[in-house]
Order: C-alpha cells, then structure tokens, then sequence
C-alpha cells in the first residue's frame, strides 16, 4: 500500500497550509461542506504557506516539464488530486495522466505527490502554478 493509499487528504496537504490555518482545515476537511468550503478557496492562495511555494517559470508550466520536475524531487509514480473541479477531485492516478488532466480542467487544483512534502498546486491567479514542498 503507498502512502498515497494511507494519508488522509488533510495530512496530504496540511503542511503547505499557514500554520494558523492547519488545525481549523484539518477539523472542517472532514465532513463534506467544510472540504467543499476548503475546495473553492483553492481558486486563491490565501490558505497556502508562502514558504512552501516555489513558483513554476512561465515557459516551464506545461504537464510534461512539471512531471519532470516532479519525478526529479522524488514523485512517485501515482498520485492524489483534490480539487475544486469535481470531475477530477478525489482520483488517485498515474502522475502524468493527474497533471495533464489538473492543466486542462484549470485553477483549484492541488495535485498531491508525497502527502506533506511534495505537491503541484494551480490557483487561478496571475502565473498561479507552484511546485509546493514542505
């Protein structure tokens, strides 16, 4: 079983959230309002640590150059997607496959790596995409 498989979504994503935001999130993450709350707040930033964003350069952004940078960090190959775009929110799948799919359906979108290490996040502000690692 992968870690993937054993985390909880909060653990996945706690330590990239303000250390003043974690405790409230991981209490309102477990019901089913509370994570839809949580889900349209990841159009913006507001949420996320900024020590844990290292911004993606412009012409880097595309699946495949992330899925590098990602596999160069340590990505394994399946991954958790947890995202305001329900037609995608709550798949475990093959890396390349979650990034192309958080790339075409846009903004909210954090792609989960190594739970509380390592994740790709896409907001819908201006150069929104970041590589995120604790």
């Amino acid at each position: 079983m992968s870690t993937i498989e054993t985390a909880s979504e909060a653990e996945m994503i706690g330590s990239f959230l303000g250390k003043d935001r974690r405790a409230r999130w991981a209490m309102v993450f477990a019901n089913a309002k509370g994570r839809r709350k949580f889900l349209d707040g990841l159009y913006h930033e507001k949420d996320i640590a900024p020590e844990c964003v290292t911004p993606i350069p412009h012409l880097e952004r595309f699946p495949n150059n992330v899925y590098e940078k990602l596999k160069g960090l340590g990505a394994p190959d399946t991954c958790h997607i947890i995202s305001a775009r329900t037609a995608i929110d709550g798949k475990d799948l093959p890396l390349k496959e979650a990034l192309k799919l958080a790339y075409d359906f846009g903004p909210g979108t954090i792609v989960c790596c190594i739970p509380g290490k390592l994740a790709y996040y896409l907001s819908e502000e201006r150069n929104g995409q970041y590589l995120l690692r604790a």
